[in-house]
């Protein structure tokens, strides 16, 4: 029988990369510290598993000693030298622990028939008295003015045309960070989203006051499909205007 498609037995190294390129580094790292807040933790109070000195699992334990512990931590959350975290950070570790357990349920239960739901720190009802102190937490930190959000100082238009009337553009390297610099302007996406732009999600149009600019379509996503409340993420599409006020000679 002559099929459409073909099809090739792929090997668990190159599922592994291609698993690799959807994972963000830094939402790896971030997983990493929040569990490593979580073994300081248990090794302070010599939480370990049976006859090991590894620490206890938060996977592993039911959602009334999880609660608890997880409680006595967050009360207790301080940097390295004693002083007051920020709350973003503290935002951060239980989004973290969060991810972890998810994750690892579902790599328990993935050929398995699944037993019950995933543990959610926010929604379940065995969290609560785990969710009051964080939101007392929150509360401390804003009064020291710890939970206010410090954004990066945004490059003013003046910056930014100074930098491209004084630029490099010798050689094809200089070129591409020239690039780099523009898309980022214009679009304000992440890193990882920059790496993954492609040439097609641009179009070069003419508006109708006879202004050229490129159209960049973004691309849909899981997150930004329709989600169960029925809310639909249309796509972002932004406009990247020709500059007329600095002229640059390549």
């Amino acid at each position: 029988m002559q099929v459409k498609r073909q099809f090739q037995k792929k090997t668990e190294e190159e599922l592994q990369r291609t698993r690799n390129d959807f994972r963000s580094v830094n939402t790896d790292r971030s997983t990493n510290t929040s569990l490593k807040i979580w073994n300081d933790y248990c090794i302070g109070l010599g939480l370990f598993k049976p006859n090991t000195l590894e620490p206890i699992d938060m996977y592993n334990l039911n959602k009334v000693d999880l609660n608890l512990h997880l409680e006595s931590l967050v009360s207790q959350l301080k940097k390295k030298n004693g002083g007051e975290l920020q709350a973003s950070s503290i935002s951060t570790y239980v989004n973290g622990w969060q991810r972890y357990l998810k994750e690892r349920y579902i790599k328990e239960n993935f050929n398995k028939e699944r037993k019950g739901d995933v543990v959610n720190l926010f929604y379940d009802g065995e969290f609560d008295s785990f969710r009051n102190q964080l939101k007392s937490k929150y509360n401390d930190l804003l009064k020291k003015g710890l939970a206010k959000i410090e954004h990066t100082k945004a490059i003013t238009k003046k910056e930014y045309l100074e930098i491209l009337k004084a630029y490099n553009c010798d050689g094809p390297i200089n070129l591409l960070k020239l690039l780099i610099l523009n898309l980022g302007i214009h679009l304000g996406l992440r890193g990882g989203t920059h790496n993954k732009l492609q040439v097609d999600q641009f179009k070069h149009k003419t508006d109708d006051c006879n202004w050229k600019y490129y159209e960049w379509v973004e691309r849909t996503s899981k997150v930004r499909n329709s989600n169960p409340r029925g809310k639909i993420h249309n796509p972002r599409i932004i406009r990247i205007y020709e500059n007329s006020e600095v002229s640059i000679i390549f």
